[in-house]
């Protein structure tokens, strides 16, 4: 597998950022991504303990709602229609009434499959945590710190190694 992705640094200030599911991945994602000024939702029945204390300190919004694939892309449909309108949400939506990008976490194929048939008919950028092929974007290592963001990421092949490349980053500049 050839690393055909080009590096881009987007500014995601007031960017919507949407996790369907809520376990360790999406942990880790969010931890990253709560360094920049988005907003992150979580739709997921479940949570883990710290993503459950940031939803209750108002950090992230978490719609505790089950995605189920009896209803399909309907029920995601419905989801983001009545965050856009309900008016305890509102507030959160300053730049646009949609997500610019969603990550589907979910620990089942199927679902993470029917997420990303339905952004890819809205254009919305997504990430499928199962599927490295259905991706736009990948979710590199980041180190933030003082005037300097670094991205790394691999072929998908030696997460090791991108970690180890991480480590000595680390080790060299903060």
């Amino acid at each position: 597998m050839s690393n055909s992705y080009f590096p881009l640094f987007y500014d995601i200030t007031d960017w919507n950022i949407c996790f369907f599911g809520a376990g360790a991945v999406a942990e880790r994602r969010i931890k990253t991504l709560l360094k920049y000024p988005c907003k992150i939702y979580i739709i997921s029945e479940k949570a883990t303990k710290v993503i459950e204390e940031m939803a209750q300190k108002g950090t992230l919004i978490w719609i505790k709602e089950e995605i189920t694939m009896d209803k399909g892309k309907q029920q995601i449909m419905e989801i983001w229609q009545n965050i856009k309108w309900k008016k305890q949400y509102q507030k959160y939506f300053l730049k646009e009434k949609d997500f610019q990008m969603v990550f589907a976490c979910t620990n089942q194929r199927e679902i993470n499959q029917m997420i990303y048939e339905y952004c890819k008919l809205q254009g919305i950028r997504v990430n499928i945590a199962d599927c490295r092929q259905q991706s736009d974007f990948y979710f590199p290592g980041l180190l933030k710190c003082e005037d300097l963001v670094i991205g790394v990421t691999g072929n998908g092949k030696n997460h090791k190694k991108v970690k180890q490349v991480m480590d000595k980053l680390r080790k060299l500049f903060c």
